[in-house]
């Protein structure tokens, strides 16, 4: 525990094609059954994007599988945290919701829910007629939140004898006005998926800052206000492992599971136990004690500084941070980002000073800083050819130690110029708390959310070969970008 310092991706794409040819005025032709495609300026695109990708990096956001699917966001449920607004965090959780998801295939304007969807649209709907044990009975397993929660509502009723309250017109309005206790009831839930909310916040507020850096500014270097580590040497030695957030992280009721988050992201929590000198505790050498912006001053933390006009010839692009919220990190008074940050949270209702001194310690973040770009530790790629869709193009950990290899047909046709489509395979290292799906979104220049995925998944048109082709070409050997 504790010495994780990146994480290893191989991600397949499978059909890659340039997706609006007469951009680069052609017109796409019509091919015949058994014709060899050409991928020719497929490949040269690739070998573009992945340069730019090793060389330049991609925007250090925090990915879209932090903030969940469903129509509420999870960082919403953060809001009412911070203000101890109990009451307002349940119902979020809870209570019926506008609209409900539906199948991505699906033609029909009205939705079509799947088994588990209109399980919880069911549970909500008798939440909000106030039957707490109907809304429990037919809430799914795996909605741990929100099962916590009716558990803990019920348990409450029966203790007190709220049960005995008739369902008529006049026993509901005497429900709706109950006294419950609406913090032990979300405070049942486990604590890392209570701290998914306020990071959740955290982390969107952060991404707003830097799309507004990005906005104004670019990113082909650094700027007058910016922020870098004092200590540069230290901020390349912990860089990455100061940065909260994991790759692979689901946030809470997307699907149902509980979320599970890296070590790192968990010291942000005022009541973490965990105290490693990161930036959570950084303090920001310049910013004034105005209005809960001042960080507090620690002597373990990696030290920051705003870069003025004589520093910009001494650092680059990859070294500016953008700071994300919390009581021990600040902005300069007066900068864009203090105002935009002021101005972000009060559309929230929020203040500065909401997000570091919460009433419950546990919701109360001291802040980081995070780069605002990363670049990959290491990156390689190569491109396969395939026909059928559902054949294995890469063999994950588990199967290498249980002695799998490629299926027969594949490697018989390894040496053979056939595949009617492209498949890109990248490996690359990031840092532990980097987005491999904000990686490919630079590659992509498209949406990666598992949902988007899915549905070109299901649209392509290398699915009418599922099962015919079992081709498999690996163009030349794994490709090495140079360091």
């Amino acid at each position: 525990m504790g010495d994780l310092k990146g994480n290893e991706f191989v991600i397949t794409l499978r059909n890659i094609k340039i997706l609006d040819p007469q951009q680069l005025g052609e017109v796409p032709q019509a091919e015949e059954e058994d014709a060899k495609p050409d991928f020719a300026k497929e490949e040269e695109v690739i070998a573009h994007a992945m340069g730019v990708l090793k060389e330049r990096g991609f925007i250090n956001y925090y990915g879209m599988q932090r903030f969940g699917t469903s129509e509420i966001s999870t960082h919403e449920l953060g809001i009412p945290l911070f203000l101890a607004d109990y009451k307002r965090a349940v119902n979020l959780l809870l209570a019926p919701r506008r609209s409900s998801s539906f199948t991505s295939t699906s033609t029909s304007t009205t939705p079509v829910l799947g088994t588990i969807e209109a399980d919880v649209a069911r549970a909500r709907q008798h939440y909000g007629q106030l039957d707490l044990q109907s809304s429990l009975d037919a809430m799914p397993k795996s909605y741990v939140a929100e099962r916590t929660v009716l558990t803990r509502l019920i348990r409450e009723e029966e203790r007190n004898g709220w049960t005995k309250i008739p369902r008529d017109e006049e026993g509901l309005a005497e429900r709706a006005l109950l006294k419950r206790d609406w913090l032990s009831a979300f405070s049942a839930i486990p604590k890392t998926l209570r701290m998914m909310y306020v990071h959740a916040y955290q982390s969107y507020i952060w991404n707003r800052l830097v799309s507004e850096r990005v906005r104004r500014y670019g990113l082909d270097a650094p700027v007058v206000g910016d922020y870098v580590f004092l200590n540069r040497e230290r901020a390349e030695e912990d860089g990455d492992a100061e940065e909260g957030g994991a790759e692979g992280e689901t946030a809470a009721n997307e699907d149902g599971p509980v979320a599970q988050r890296d070590e790192d992201e968990i010291m942000n929590g005022a009541g973490s136990s965990k105290n490693s000198g990161s930036p959570a505790e950084a303090a920001l050498l310049s910013a004034a004690d105005t209005a809960g912006t001042k960080p507090k001053a620690n002597n373990k933390a990696s030290k920051v500084k705003v870069l003025t006009e004589a520093d910009l010839q001494s650092y680059s692009i990859r070294d500016v941070l953008m700071p994300s919220p919390g009581s021990e990190v600040g902005f300069e008074p007066g900068s864009w980002a203090d105002v935009a940050y002021r101005d972000l949270l009060a559309k929230d209702g929020l203040k500065p000073e909401d997000l570091g001194s919460s009433s419950q310690p546990e919701y109360a973040l001291r802040g980081t800083y995070r780069k605002i770009v990363h670049v990959p530790r290491d990156l390689s790629y190569q491109t396969l050819r395939y026909t059928d869709p559902h054949i294995d193009l890469a063999l994950s950990d588990e199967d290498r130690l249980l002695g799998f290899t490629l299926p027969p047909s594949t490697q018989a046709s390894a040496e053979t110029n056939e595949g009617k489509f492209l498949a890109l395979q990248i490996r690359l290292v990031l840092g532990t708390s980097a987005y491999a799906t904000m990686a490919l979104r630079e590659v992509l220049k498209a949406e990666t959310s598992s949902a988007a995925q899915r549905e070109l998944t299901m649209k392509s048109e290398d699915q009418a070969f599922a099962g015919r082709g079992r081709k498999y070409k690996p163009v030349g050997s794994l490709l090495q970008l140079d360091n």
